[in-house]
């Protein structure tokens, strides 16, 4: 009996891995420009404090930005955009689609093209 609780919840977490997380968007996207750790860390806190985010990250080693927003949000590329253009930076490999529990990966600056939308 023990062995079989312990199959079901094995195979139930297998088998979610991908599952999506109901009403949650991720945007990932890589900022190109002059990115110091301090710039980082204020577009960070002021994207956080946008309606509808949940979790902001910006991180000026990779480059990389990570968003995790409701999915009904208006929060879009064109406006992020604006944003960045603002502190002098603009995005590249604008990537939005709902949020799964996939392991999370990194966007290379290196291989990444100019600004894609996907939704």
């Amino acid at each position: 009996m023990r062995r079989g609780l312990v199959f079901l919840i094995f195979s139930v977490s297998v088998l979610g891995t991908n599952a999506q997380l109901s009403g949650v968007d991720q945007i990932q996207a890589v900022i190109a420009g002059p990115l110091t750790a301090q710039a980082a860390r204020t577009l960070g806190d002021h994207l956080a404090e946008r309606p509808g985010v949940l979790l902001c990250r910006v991180d000026p080693i990779s480059r990389n930005l990570l968003l995790h927003i409701e999915a009904h949000s208006t929060l879009s590329a064109t406006s992020l955009e604006h944003y960045m253009a603002i502190h002098g930076l603009h995005l590249r490999c604008y990537v939005r689609r709902p949020r799964t529990s996939a392991p999370f990966h990194l966007l290379d600056p290196r291989t990444c093209g100019s600004m894609e939308q996907t939704r």
